[in-house]
C-alpha cells in the first residue's frame, strides 16, 4: 500500500504517462505520423480514446507467420504423433506458453479437464519452459497421468509440434489490455490451422485471419 509522499509521486507518474500518451496519439492529427496497431480493436481504442485519425493507423503484419502448407503439416503431424505415441484419432489440445499468472495456466488446465470428461480420447500437450510448475498444476487438478504431456522444445521446433495438435488454448483475463492485444501464440496456432479455444477475452480472435 502506497502512502504519503510515495502515493503522491505514484499518482503524478500515472498522470504524466497518461498525458504523454494523449500527446503522442493525438499528435497524429497534425503531424505526418503513422501509428501501427496490432489489432483492429486497438485501432478503435486509439480513435475513441485519443481521437487519432483512422487514416493514420495501420495494422501491423510484419510478424504474421507464414501459413504451413497442408502437406508439410500432415508430415509433421504424423512424425510427432509417432514420436510421442499419440493415436491419430486422439484429439490433441495444446497450450504453448509459460505459467505466468496473466497467461491463466490454471484456467487452461481446468478447461482441458472439462473437455476430457466429455471425451476421454483427448490429450493436453503443454509446451513450456515452466515444466515443473505445470506438473504441479496438473497434479492439483488431478488430471489422469495418461491425459497430458508436458515438455520443453526449442522454438525452432514449435511449429512441428503444433502441427500434431487439433486445438490451441488461449485464456486471458478480461481487461482492455488483453482485449486489444494480438498474442504471438494465437498467430502460431493459426499458422498451422488449429482451432482455438478461448474465453472471449481477445478481440483479435473475432477478426478474420490476416
Amino acid at each position: 500500500h502506497i502512502t504519503g509522499l510515495a502515493s503522491w509521486y505514484h499518482a503524478y507518474k500515472v498522470w504524466l504517462f497518461i498525458d504523454i500518451e494523449k500527446f503522442v496519439y493525438a499528435a497524429a492529427t497534425h503531424d505526418a505520423l503513422e501509428i501501427q496497431a496490432v489489432s483492429a480493436a486497438l485501432k478503435d481504442h486509439l480513435i475513441l480514446t485519443y481521437g487519432t485519425p483512422a487514416a493514420r493507423i495501420t495494422i501491423a503484419n510484419h510478424d504474421i507467420p507464414v501459413i504451413i502448407g497442408p502437406a508439410e503439416k500432415q508430415q509433421w503431424r504424423a512424425a510427432i504423433r509417432n514420436t510421442l505415441a499419440i493415436a491419430d484419432t486422439t484429439h490433441v489440445y495444446c497450450y504453448n506458453g509459460s505459467a505466468k499468472a496473466w497467461q491463466c495456466p490454471q484456467e487452461t488446465v481446468a478447461y482441458f479437464k472439462q473437455q476430457y470428461t466429455q471425451n476421454s480420447d483427448s490429450l493436453l500437450l503443454i509446451l513450456t519452459q515452466d515444466v515443473n510448475i505445470f506438473k504441479q498444476i496438473v497434479a492439483e487438478q488431478e488430471l489422469p497421468a495418461n491425459s497430458y504431456l508436458i515438455m520443453h522444445v526449442e522454438h525452432t521446433q514449435i511449429y512441428t509440434y503444433l502441427a500434431a495438435c487439433d486445438t490451441g488454448i488461449v485464456m486471458r483475463e478480461q481487461n482492455s489490455i488483453n482485449w486489444t492485444s494480438r498474442p504471438t501464440k494465437i498467430l502460431e496456432y493459426q499458422a498451422v490451422g488449429l482451432a482455438i479455444a478461448h474465453n472471449n477475452s481477445i478481440a483479435f480472435l473475432q477478426e478474420p485471419y490476416i
